[in-house]
């Protein structure tokens, strides 16, 4: 790839917003425990979407940083797992809603059979990017995530 094109400063940005998403997550959670019952607002919802919105935005930025990074990838796609465990784990101890570690688990198995597929493709020297399925998955958890802690999560089933 020639050089002039790529751009490090986007790839750092990247990367760094990967990593704010993941310390992020770990305080949305936190505040989430903190409130109990009382969690759902707008300034719950608004920091969720704030904190999602980065996903996509770091995957912009490192498409247009033009310099691939497996690392990169791969931190980008762990700290979704960590971003969603932290916000159903918290969800959990906050309602005591059992659904929400349902939703936990069955994510979790998914995750599982995902990655291990994703390592072959990669051990073989393939691309293991997520397909358009993932990509919109993620998309609605997050939108659900985000109505939930609004004050419209009291009357979603």
């Amino acid at each position: 790839m020639d050089e002039e094109c790529q751009r490090p400063a986007y790839r750092n940005l990247a990367d760094a917003l990967t990593t704010t998403r993941r310390y992020g997550s770990y305080a949305l959670a936190g505040y989430i425990v903190k409130k109990g019952p009382e969690f759902r607002s707008w300034k719950t919802a608004s920091i969720a979407a704030g904190i999602f919105i980065t996903d996509a935005l770091d995957g912009w930025l490192a498409r247009k940083s033009k310099i691939p990074s497996a690392q990169g990838a791969r931190n980008d796609e762990e700290t979704d797992k960590v971003l969603y465990n932290n916000v159903m784990s918290a969800l959990t101890i906050a309602t005591g809603d059992q659904r929400y570690l349902g939703y936990l688990v069955t994510n979790q198995v998914r995750d599982q059979v995902v990655g291990a597929k994703r390592g072959e493709l990669r051990e073989r020297g393939l691309k293991a990017n997520s397909r358009r399925l993932g990509q919109y998955k993620t998309r609605v958890q997050a939108a659900a995530i985000v109505a939930d802690l609004s004050p419209l999560g009291e009357t979603l089933p």
